[in-house]
């Protein structure tokens, strides 16, 4: 291999972890059986809380990188990652673990934005857009081959599922050889962050919000399916993490085809996503056997691809100039912050409507999702026949 291309494979083998905290998902049930004292929300918090660390961390890496380099902020955060990833294999202490989880989230968090703003250090025009289409794919690689591993240690013992975690030292280890410190850009970019004038409005706040109602909706799919395939008496913890390993492998397959697929249909993206989700949970809570459910997963794999980069890609088009990054900051904290009290929005919905089993959870989130597909598809004959009449200023606040 030229040292060009083991550079290349080095930078981008630290994406493999960087969503890899829901691989244990499929494991909750078991976790629950070691913890009967502890409420199944607090226990499904292990695989959401690493999401609200990354939050946090996210906004901090930035300064931390300039006060002690981009490289040695990626090492610090895989350390923290990897040795807090593994903790839970040594403890039966669920404080314990639950502490390493939130850390394992400070470790990603710190190297999150840097794991692509290196490549745009290191390389630029076709190559770095091609490289950065890449880094996406490694890690919903990372994601899917660690749920699968994760699913086949599990057998064996909860603790055993946390080993998945030892992936990230061939990536330390790559990466501390490989690559380089890249070099400081003349430019002030502080300066020009404050010259541009900031604005908000209503289109930052409504999609924020949306993101944050469907990623505390959909994470019903990762936290409870291994439970609906037990309670409904098909499937267990194995089949559960193999049917998420297809979904995390199905949504990295289908993201090379996203912009094909946005060009074709455009502003029905989003309308289109959330009635394949619809169709997908709805079809789950009917389901009576393995094969169905991951069929539908499937079908859920392709959906989410498709929904979240369609918002992220409709923002720079619907908020003020100059605010883009920012609009884009505000997207992922939402999308955070849902994922992270996912489990008690869960039990809240589980409270209020009197639900009995788990899998009824998926029927109502199927058709909130319809529901919310429904005005989406409202909203958008609304626009256009705004802009038939020729009023496009309106059409961008909506």
């Amino acid at each position: 291999m030229k040292k060009k291309q083991i550079f290349i494979f080095s930078l981008l083998s630290i994406s493999f972890l960087l969503t890899s905290y829901g691989a244990i998902s499929a494991g909750i049930p078991l976790i629950q059986a070691a913890f009967p004292n502890q409420d199944l929300s607090s226990i499904e918090l292990l695989s959401t809380i690493p999401s609200f660390a990354v939050l946090i961390f996210v906004l901090l890496s930035s300064f931390i990188s300039k006060k002690i380099g981009s490289k040695e902020t990626v090492v610090l955060g895989l350390v923290l990652a990897v040795v807090s990833g593994i903790v839970p294999y040594f403890s039966n202490s669920f404080s314990l673990i639950l502490i390493s989880r939130f850390t394992m989230g400070i470790g990603l968090g710190l190297y999150n934005s840097l794991a692509v703003s290196l490549i745009s250090d290191f390389f630029e025009g076709d190559l770095r857009a091609k490289l950065i289409g890449y880094q996406s794919a490694v890690q919903g690689l990372g994601s899917a081959s660690l749920t699968f591993i994760a699913g086949k240690l599990m057998i064996s013992g909860w603790h055993n599922m946390f080993l998945v975690y030892f992936a990230g030292i061939p990536c330390l280890i790559l990466f501390l050889l490989f690559v380089p410190n890249p070099k400081k850009d003349t430019v002030n970019q502080e300066e020009k962050m404050e010259k541009a004038k900031v604005k908000i409005n209503s289109a930052m706040i409504k999609y924020g919000l949306l993101l944050f109602v469907i990623m505390s909706l959909f994470m019903v799919l990762t936290l409870k399916l291994s439970t609906v395939l037990i309670e409904k008496g098909y499937g267990n913890v194995e089949n559960g993490a193999t049917i998420l390993t297809l979904f995390s492998a199905t949504s990295t397959i289908s993201a090379f085809f996203f912009g094909f697929i946005y060009k074709k249909i455009k502003e029905f993206s989003i309308t289109t996503s959330l009635f394949l989700m619809s169709l997908s949970f709805v079809g789950i809570f009917f389901s009576k056997n393995v094969v169905l459910t991951a069929v539908l997963v499937i079908i859920c794999g392709f959906a989410s691809v498709l929904l979240v980069p369609a918002i992220f890609t409709k923002i720079p088009t619907i908020v003020p100039k100059g605010s883009e990054t920012f609009a884009t900051s505000l997207m992922i904290v939402g999308s955070n912050v849902g994922v992270f009290i996912s489990p008690y929005i869960l039990k809240f919905i589980q409270y209020v409507l009197h639900l009995e089993t788990q899998a009824s959870l998926f029927l109502i989130v199927g058709l909130i999702f319809s529901l919310m597909g429904i005005f989406s598809l409202i909203q958008i004959q609304a626009n256009q026949k705004v802009i038939v009449k020729g009023d496009t200023n309106d059409v961008k606040n909506i």
